[in-house]
């Protein structure tokens, strides 16, 4: 496993190298001088990712590895340690905030799904709710006004079997049997339906 870098925020320059050459040479593309430019700036760009993004280390490698695929790229002619730390960092952030970024707009994708999902079942729901009350209509058209207006009392108001009885002039006992029937008439006619469309 390889270690972690050490938590410095600084890269420790090497004075005895040309950086003007070196930037120059990976502008053109030379392995060798890339190589000297990774072991320079590694712990650099590692502890800036962590430190923008709060990633674990396996993210910020690979954060690391966009920086410097990026430097490769995009390396500018620098002719000191002080301009190549500078643009390094630059780097670095910039692979961070694209990171951050699409790391918001996956959770936005993601809420908008849960969002969306839930809303399809509310409306799902509300449609089928429609359909049954539309289909219990259907059935009653040709009960009786006085079932009917028993009916809605009971189940559209809420009222109690004694109060739809004293409303209508009937003991509780009579408007709950009513009720009953009709119930059952409603069941009866949803199983003959349910048997039609097997």
């Amino acid at each position: 496993m390889t270690d972690s870098p050490s938590p410095a925020t600084s890269s420790k320059p090497d004075a005895g190298r040309a950086w003007g050459a070196i930037t120059a040479r990976i502008k053109r593309g030379d392995a060798t001088s890339l190589e000297v430019y990774y072991e320079q700036f590694f712990d650099l760009m590692f502890v800036e990712a962590r430190r923008l993004t709060t990633g674990d280390e396996a993210q910020c490698l690979d954060l690391v590895q966009d920086g410097m695929l990026k430097a490769m790229r995009h390396m500018k002619q620098l002719n000191t340690f002080g301009e190549v730390e500078a643009w390094t960092r630059v780097v670095i952030r910039s692979v961070a905030l694209d990171f951050l970024r699409r790391r918001v707009r996956e959770q936005r994708r993601n809420q908008n799904y849960v969002n969306n999902a839930e809303h399809h079942k509310v409306a799902s729901s509300h449609v089928e709710d429609e359909a049954r009350l539309h289909w219990v209509e259907e059935q009653l058209k040709h009960e009786p006004a006085q079932l009917k207006s028993i009916l809605a009392y009971r189940y559209r108001f809420g009222w109690t079997l004694r109060a739809i009885g004293e409303r209508m002039g009937m003991k509780p006992g009579a408007v709950d049997g009513q009720i009953r029937r009709a119930l059952d008439r409603l069941r009866s006619a949803a199983k003959e339906q349910l048997a039609d469309e097997d």
